[in-house]
This record gives structure tokens, sequence and C-alpha cells, in this order.
């Protein structure tokens, strides 16, 4: 299986967290989220750890973590776990 449409990640260069781009995960749509990023917030959402995810994905742990950083910084989410919820609430998982 390849993965398609990977997060691209954006520098910080003060060190600062980014603001998220909407509040917790309003309006959120299958469309924003890559096929990796699903199968992601899958494994989170039952409870798999990043080094687990990454073994069954056949990834680096790396790209696990830039990933779940990305959604939940994109959604404005503290956790990957929120944005698995979210995710789930709505279908999309």
């Amino acid at each position: 299986m390849s993965w398609h449409g990977s997060i691209g990640t954006s520098a910080h260069t003060d060190g600062a967290r980014p603001l998220p781009t909407r509040a917790r995960g309003a309006a959120m749509r299958r469309e924003e989220f890559s096929d990796l990023d699903l199968v992601i917030l899958r494994l989170v959402a039952e409870g798999h750890a990043i080094d687990s995810i990454a073994r069954e994905l056949n990834v680096s742990a790396r790209t696990v973590r830039r990933h779940t950083h990305a959604m939940r910084d994109r959604f404005g989410a503290r956790a990957p776990i929120q944005v698995a919820v979210w995710a789930a609430r709505r279908g999309i998982i």
C-alpha cells in the first residue's frame, strides 16, 4: 500500500506553537485527511502507541509523529486522540 498526500510541516523559528487554524475540530471533513492520516487516526482511536503504529504501517515513528502533530495543530487539539474522537463522531473514521 502506498501513502499519498502526506502532510508538510511548517517551521516556527521563534519556537512558539502555531495557532490553530480552526476552533477545536469545527467543520472537519474527510477531504482534509490523507489516507495515511486516516489509518493513523483509526489506530490512535484503538489505543495504539506511536511505535506500534509505525511498526504496523512499516513507516518510521517520526513519520507517525509528524502526521499526528500536524493533525493536532490543524484542528486545535491538545492530543491526537482528540482528533481521532472528533473524526469518529463525524463518521470520518
